[in-house]
């Protein structure tokens, strides 16, 4: 039977050369400590895809970009260690993983031609949290494996990029009302997407402007969109 684990990854802060034996022992315990043993995975929920291991200062620039896009200010006492990734693996035949067991792995990429065996091959460290089946059967059930009906709920952030072409009500100071300034109740976008484009998936959905200003798409014509500024967050 084909297996996938789900296995509860932090990137490994260390490096240098040395026997991989040692620094084994030193993850070891280090996996011990950090990989949280009642972890578990929310089959529920959405998670963002990664193509690498993120470090603190990864996640701390990702955290000041989303805060400036909403016009917020950056985050304070972000977690200065490494933050948990869940990776979720297939192998090529079928192994034994013992639920909740910690393990090492292992860069394989690196050879003595390239200068390998003089830099460490660990990559990262964690626990294995849930085993999955390709095929449920009762005794997979009883043993808490999931069928792969239950995959992972992934996805990718995607930027669009375009420009507020007109106000269409409010942002204006009137003399006659004392030079009181009228908020921004409407506005339209153009030069998001391209000529034939299909737009109406993205109705309801929000942009953000350069001044952090939160609008919601709440028509489009063509491919110009109509938005109301919001007070509610994405």
């Amino acid at each position: 039977v084909e297996l996938r684990a789900g296995l509860g990854i932090e990137a490994d802060g260390g490096g240098g050369g040395g026997d991989d034996g040692d620094h084994g022992a030193v993850l070891s315990s280090a996996a011990a400590r950090d990989i949280p043993h009642a972890a578990a995975y929310d089959w529920g929920r959405s998670f963002e895809w990664c193509d690498e291991l993120l470090g603190p200062d990864a996640v701390a620039s990702r955290a000041a970009e989303a805060a400036a896009a909403r016009g917020h200010e950056p985050p304070a006492n972000l977690d200065s260690k490494a933050p948990l990734h869940w990776a979720f693996v297939q192998f090529d035949s079928p192994i034994a993983c013992p639920l909740h067991s910690l393990f090492i792995a292992s860069r394989l990429d690196l050879d003595e031609d390239t200068g390998g065996s003089a830099q460490c091959r660990l990559a990262a460290y964690g626990r294995i949290i849930e085993g999955v089946a390709s095929t449920a059967t009762d005794e997979d059930a009883a043993n808490g494996v999931a069928p792969t009906a239950a995959l992972p709920r992934l996805f990718k952030w995607k930027l669009r990029r375009g420009r507020v072409s007109r106000v269409t009500d409010g942002g204006v100071r009137s003399e006659a009302d004392g030079g009181n300034f009228t908020p921004v109740r409407e506005f339209l976008v153009a030069g998001m997407f391209a000529n034939g484009a299909a737009v109406v998936g993205f109705l309801n959905c929000v942009l953000v402007t350069g001044r952090g200003v939160v609008g919601r798409i709440v028509a489009a014509f063509g491919t110009v969109l109509r938005l109301t500024p919001t007070l509610t967050q994405p």
